[in-house]
């Protein structure tokens, strides 16, 4: 989420590698919650990786397919040919 806990809070669904880093340093992944796992997905991407998903064990396969009601946060390395990420 961006501006979690605020009224202005929104669900991310697909991003990019370059707006998940842009959100971390302006400071919407706090060190002690999202922070780690922002920075593990980036680490991935940047030594290779495709795509990163940060979700429940129970949404997993939802967040995959990435269709249907918030579930998770995929995160490319590079926009989708569909142009899915924000």
């Amino acid at each position: 989420m961006l501006d979690y806990g605020r009224p202005t809070q929104s669900s991310l669904g697909t991003i990019t590698a370059c707006e998940a880093a842009r959100y971390l340093a302006e400071g919407q992944f706090p060190p002690g919650s999202m922070g780690p796992k922002i920075e593990a997905a980036l680490r991935f991407l940047d030594e290779g990786g495709e795509l990163a998903v940060i979700t429940s064990p129970t949404l997993l396969a939802a967040t995959l397919a990435g269709h249907g009601p918030p579930t998770g946060t995929r995160i490319e390395r590079a926009p989708s040919q569909s142009g899915q990420a924000r």
